[in-house]
């Protein structure tokens, strides 16, 4: 289920800032006794022998199981609160007496600075030295890290400002184990936890928001399969089939030889590609692909604000050249037309206004769509795509599109929205097609002018 053009997708959404990691215990891999095992695990084990069992451990509990440990615990007491507090502590005695080293895998994550929003499902802070010592030495400032720490009676949701969005964020989605921080223990806490999300004021609303809209990097959960697939759909607004421009990558030693849920990703999420091998491994592999692009640091962009009543042309980067000869022509026919030939990135603080031009003050949308968008299973050009879709309902009924699209030579049109496909599609070949094309949009901006638009 990983498929051909996962990578090349992966590292270009990284690119554009339009990728958010979301990290579980099977990163967060620490040195024990000369070797390497999951922090959860090495805690499992600590609990598994310092709690006050009564009568004895069982023996049927997987001393290597967070989950195990703390459910059979809990449920052998009258008061599980009392239970709970108790594993709380001892978790948090734990981590005091130890100095673990942060994790590799979290460390090469963190120079892969384009990444900027984390979710942490784990109960440390490793996640946020390995970012604070690799990106900022250790002392970052107010204005450059922020941490979020979820709690059923705060939600403590993020800021979508552009400000915010240039920061490096950590929200710890299950709590965090800290005096007065309650964290999910158990899958039974986790179900409740989801329940949680579902309320207008226990939901960080803005941060379901970024899940949402951005594509998803799954490291390591290790969920059973059906809560797999509950945690999956609950950072989506619509059924996991739909079509969607953003897509999930999921690294899970537990989900890959899961048979139930590969086979549910196949029927109902496609979109979500499953890799071959350990969250640890996708790390390595991810980190040397980022590494091998040497890709230089972009400086900062002015905005120029679009003219208004422009044509929109939206383009993927590898088309720039004949976008450039089509606004051309367009231009020589007395068109207005604007399009972002700097291809600002999902993190610039100016995407959202580009994407609100679509929506409510481009004149026509103008795709250019060629093999370069066909390949392209995600990207911002299909963002400003979906905008487009959405202004387009606008325009039912009126013999006057919003949407006019245009092709390359030899382009196919699989990976294109529906209403792309109905539309009466022109060619852009340096010929006779532009030559069309350009005579249509002109006439169509001449209708709207007509009509005092």
């Amino acid at each position: 289920m990983w498929e051909d053009d996962a990578w090349d997708d992966l590292l270009s959404a990284i690119g554009e800032q339009s990728v958010v990691p979301i990290i579980g215990p099977e990163l967060v891999v620490v040195e024990v006794d000369g070797g390497h095992e999951p922090l959860t695990g090495f805690v499992a084990r600590t609990l598994h022998a310092r709690l006050p069992w009564p009568g004895g451990a069982p023996a049927s509990v997987d001393g290597s199981s967070l989950n195990d440990v703390a459910s059979t615990f809990i449920r052998m007491s009258p008061d599980p609160e009392r239970q709970r507090k108790t594993i709380t502590k001892e978790i948090g005695r734990v981590l005091a007496e130890t100095d673990f080293a942060t994790p590799e895998p979290l460390r090469k994550l963190a120079e892969i600075t384009p990444l900027r929003l984390f979710v942490n499902l784990t109960f440390d802070d490793l996640l946020e030295r390995a970012l604070m010592d690799v990106r900022y030495s250790g002392a970052p400032n107010e204005l450059q890290f922020r941490s979020h720490i979820y709690s059923t009676n705060q939600a403590n949701d993020i800021d979508l400002t552009p400000a915010a969005m240039n920061m490096t964020r950590v929200y710890n989605l299950l709590g965090r184990v800290a005096p007065g921080k309650p964290y999910v223990l158990t899958e039974e806490d986790l179900l409740e936890h989801i329940r949680n999300f579902q309320g207008e004021s226990t939901r960080p609303t803005n941060l379901f928001e970024a899940l949402n809209r951005n594509n998803l990097l799954f490291l390591g959960e290790g969920y059973t399969d059906w809560l797999a697939r509950f945690f999956l759909r609950a950072t989506k607004n619509a059924p996991l089939s739909w079509q969607r421009t953003v897509r999930e990558f999921v690294a899970d030693d537990r989900a890959r030889v899961d048979a139930n849920f590969v086979a549910f990703l196949r029927q109902f999420s496609r979109a979500t590609q499953l890799f071959p091998g350990s969250a640890v491994d996708f790390v390595d592999e991810l980190h040397q692909r980022w590494k091998a692009l040497d890709r230089p640091n972009r400086p900062t962009r002015q905005w120029h604000e679009p003219p208004p009543n422009a044509v929109f042309l939206s383009y993927t980067r590898a088309d720039v050249a004949q976008v450039r000869t089509f606004k051309q022509a367009l231009e020589a026919h007395g068109v207005t037309t604007w399009f972002d030939e700097d291809q600002l990135e999902s993190g610039d603080p100016w995407l959202e206004r580009i994407e609100q031009y679509i929506k409510s003050q481009a004149l026509l949308f103008v795709p250019i769509l060629s093999e370069a968008t066909e390949a392209r299973a995600q990207g911002k050009f299909r963002r400003e795509w979906a905008c487009a879709v959405d202004r387009n309902k606008d325009h039912t009924g009126s013999g006057i599109p919003f949407i006019v699209p245009i092709g390359l030579k030899g382009t196919s049109f699989r990976r294109v929205p529906p209403v792309f496909r109905e539309a009466d599609i022109k060619e852009h070949d340096s010929g006779a097609g532009t030559e069309r094309a350009v005579a249509r949009i002109a006439e169509l901006v001449q209708m709207l002018k007509d009509e005092g638009v």
